[in-house]
C-alpha cells in the first residue's frame, strides 16, 4: 500500500503491480511504490527534479537512457558508492542538489556547445577511470564537474546534517533523498 509522499501515489509512477519496482518519469529509474517521493510536495509547481547527469547526457545531448557511459556510472554507483560509508555525504549532496542543477540544465538545453565540452572534459574521463578501477581519480573527476556546475549556476550548498541518519545510502544517487524505512511505522 502507498501513502501520500510515496512514488506509488505519484502520476509520475507507473506501477507494475504489489511488490514489484516500477518506473518513475520523472527521476528516470525504478523505484518500488513504497519508496518515497520527495518532488510531489511542490508537483504542481516548477520544482528540482532528478538526476542532472541523465538531464544532461539524455534530454540535452540526446543519448539514450541505457547508453553506456550512464550504465558504467549506475554501475560505479550502484556497486561501489552505495556501498562505502565515505561516499555518504557525496551521495547525499547529489542528492539534494543534484534536481537543482538539472533545472538548470534543462532551462539550458540550447547551449550544446557546453554540455558537449563538460561531457567530453568531465563525463568521459569519469567513466574511463571507473573502467581502470580508479575510483578516487573517477570521484575526483566528477566532484570537479560538481563543483563548477555549482559555481556556474551559483547553486549553494544545502544543510543536510538532520536528515543524514536517516539517509538510506544503499539507495542513494538518483537525484532524490531517500530515506530508511521506519520499521515501526507500518
Amino acid at each position: 500500500m502507498a501513502y501520500e509522499g510515496h512514488c506509488g501515489k505519484c502520476v509520475e509512477f507507473q506501477f507494475f503491480g504489489e511488490n514489484k519496482k516500477g518506473y518513475c518519469n520523472w527521476y528516470h529509474t525504478y523505484y518500488f511504490p513504497t519508496d518515497t517521493c520527495t518532488h510531489q510536495k511542490n508537483m504542481y509547481e516548477k520544482n528540482p527534479s532528478g538526476c542532472f547527469l541523465t538531464t544532461m547526457i539524455c534530454n540535452v545531448l540526446g543519448y539514450d537512457d541505457d547508453c553506456f557511459v550512464l550504465n558504467k556510472l549506475r554501475n560505479f554507483r550502484d556497486n561501489v558508492m552505495q556501498k562505502d560509508e565515505k561516499y555518504k555525504d557525496l551521495l547525499l549532496e547529489y542528492d539534494l542538489v543534484g534536481p537543482r542543477i538539472a533545472e538548470y540544465i534543462k532551462a539550458d538545453n540550447k547551449n550544446t556547445t557546453l554540455w558537449d565540452n563538460i561531457y567530453n572534459l568531465y563525463i568521459v574521463p569519469t567513466t574511463n577511470y571507473i573502467m581502470e578501477k580508479n575510483y578516487s581519480e573517477a570521484v575526483n573527476k566528477y566532484r570537479q564537474m560538481y563543483d563548477l556546475l555549482k559555481e556556474y549556476y551559483c547553486v549553494e550548498d544545502i544543510s543536510y546534517d538532520e536528515i543524514k541518519k536517516d539517509y538510506d545510502q544503499s539507495r542513494a544517487g538518483h537525484g532524490k533523498v531517500m530515506i530508511k524505512k521506519n520499521k515501526n511505522a507500518l
